[in-house]
């Protein structure tokens, strides 16, 4: 039933998602070692888990107006989606514990509160362009 509601491959975007994301992988973690790794997953999962929250808050109100048919492979939609934010949630929570593990002073602080800024930002940027191009 999946194959009614997703695109097809030429309607996917042209961003090269798994490149940038194993890019910032390196980068964060030969700059900051597990910290650093830490912190990106961090700051990549509360993107991921907003995006998410965004796409089933309008599934779900577009299956509630009756829009959507079939309705039952939305709904199942719908389940995949929530059991995967689910999963994001859990990555997010634990790379935030996980980054306190290795220490706790003012200067990593900073650092962190940067680099998940620039992670944050970088990732809702790239989802906005990929959405266009």
């Amino acid at each position: 039933a999946m194959d009614v509601v997703v695109c097809a491959s030429g309607e996917r975007s042209w961003m090269p998602a798994t490149s940038f994301g194993f890019g910032l992988g390196y980068v964060s973690t030969a700059a900051r070692g597990a910290r650093g790794m830490y912190v990106t997953t961090h700051a990549v999962e509360s993107f991921v888990e907003e995006h998410y929250g965004d796409q089933i808050e309008q599934l779900s109100s577009d299956l509630k107006s009756g829009k959507l048919s079939p309705q039952e492979a939305y709904e199942s939609l719908l389940v995949l989606l929530r059991t995967a934010c689910a999963d994001e949630i859990h990555h997010k929570e634990d790379a935030a514990v996980r980054a306190k593990q290795f220490g706790d002073s003012p200067m990593a602080r900073l650092l962190d509160r940067l680099q998940f800024s620039a992670v944050y930002w970088g990732s809702r940027v790239g989802a906005a362009l990929a959405k266009r191009l």
